[in-house]
């Protein structure tokens, strides 16, 4: 995990201010998200990733079970960022956990669709510092939600959006939830493709240097194993 991250560019000390918080990089990914996913086929496509052992060098590779994050047929109304709870109507109005189940709030909840055209909903927690992991509660919180949408037959996935050069106690969290009985409903997205993706597909926001950020980008190509 020697590569340049994108963890170095969420806290770069080279700025003249101080790094920009979680929350100016999550609400870039949620529009992100919708930028690629307002139409009927996604603009672009973003890999669903496990944590491996590393014993092949490599300490991620794509997720047995729909590899890919596929974003389409969203608007407004299909995303909330930093939601107060999740004890309310989710996206869409048709699932409601009750407040020991959803008493909590994740980054980012999308309600998109599923290959067979159902509802999905997609779970974000959003990690940018070489420190950062998941409280206890979020622990506790995001098995016990899996687990409550599993028994209703809810199409669903738990997603950590982070860097490829996260904690190493983000890291054992999330090798965790994917051992987990609900594993497959578990991914991981690599800020370093995001970033990518954002060049790829020309989406660059008024004053984003993404052409910059692509230097922060290279532990894609040394640290994961390639779709």
């Amino acid at each position: 995990m020697g590569s340049k991250n994108a963890t170095e560019l969420f806290e770069d000390k080279q700025r003249s201010l101080p790094a920009s918080s979680e929350s100016f990089w999550t609400t870039l990914f949620a529009l992100f998200a919708l930028h690629i996913g307002t139409g009927p086929a996604p603009r672009g496509r973003l890999t669903v990733w496990h944590s491996t052992d590393g014993s092949n060098a490599k300490w991620y590779a794509p997720r047995a079970v729909r590899p890919t994050l596929d974003l389409k047929g969203l608007s407004f109304g299909s995303i909330a960022v930093e939601p107060r709870v999740l004890s309310k109507p989710l996206p869409g109005g048709g699932i409601v956990p009750p407040a020991d189940i959803g008493g909590f709030s994740p980054d980012i909840v999308i309600r998109s669709q599923s290959s067979d055209g159902n509802e999905h909903f997609i779970f974000i927690e959003n990690k940018v510092t070489s420190e950062a992991r998941l409280m206890d509660n979020q622990v506790e919180n995001y098995p016990r939600l899996a687990r409550w949408l599993t028994d209703r037959n809810v199409s669903f996935d738990v997603l950590l959006l982070q860097s490829a050069g996260c904690s190493k106690a983000l890291y054992e969290q999330a090798r965790s939830f994917q051992k987990d009985t609900w594993g497959s409903n578990f991914g991981i997205v690599l800020w370093e493709q995001v970033l990518q993706e954002m060049r790829r597909i020309s989406f660059a926001p008024i004053g984003l240097p993404v052409e910059t950020w692509q230097c922060y980008t290279a532990a894609l190509e040394t640290d994961c194993a390639q779709p």
